[in-house]
């Protein structure tokens, strides 16, 4: 859980300002959009042996490959979510003296705060996935690990019991953040 826990955290933030710096630019973004796209439209397992290679076995490489699964996606939604702020408000914001933080936090921020709580929904789903995925590739432990064992030893109920942990963790995160 603490592997999930901080993958989500630095890909939520991480990926909200990548987005944000991303969206100065339409340039910048049109540019980003196409590799994000890229990054969205793969399987990530794919990349799992290069994220061994680079990174190693171990607490790092399930971290990183958590939040390889999912940062594209928050980091898309903070771009969709900026280009859909009302240039009124930004404009109004701008015509009582606000500087460019100002603006963020007064503005940006409050307009996507829905958007980007529904990227957090799918960005925890997509930390589980990669990191329950690289468990069960390499590890020695967790979850994934247990997923994969079970399975290959066949242990039917014992493999059950591992899904259904799985299921509640996954069901009782989204349903925290569905509350945010």
């Amino acid at each position: 859980i603490t592997y999930i826990l901080v993958a989500f955290a630095i890909s939520l933030i991480g990926g909200a300002l990548i987005g944000a710096l991303l969206s100065t630019s339409r340039t910048v973004t049109r540019v980003a959009e196409g590799f994000l796209t890229f990054l969205l439209s793969i399987p990530k397992s794919l990349f799992l042996p290069l994220f061994i290679l680079i990174v190693g076995i171990g607490a790092t490489q399930k971290i990183a490959f958590g939040v390889f699964s999912s940062f594209a996606v928050v980091t898309v939604t903070t771009i969709v979510g900026l280009a859909q702020v009302d240039p009124d408000l930004v404009r109004m914001a701008k015509s009582q003296g606000a500087n460019p933080a100002q603006v963020f936090l007064g503005v940006h921020l409050p307009s996507m705060t829905p958007s980007l709580l529904e990227a957090a929904r799918i960005a925890m789903i997509l930390n589980i996935t990669g990191i329950l995925i690289a468990e069960m590739y390499v590890s020695r432990e967790g979850l994934g690990f247990l997923v994969s064992r079970y399975g290959q030893n066949f242990q039917v109920a014992e493999l059950l019991v591992v899904i259904l942990v799985v299921t509640v963790i996954g069901i009782a995160s989204n349903e925290i953040l569905r509350a945010l």
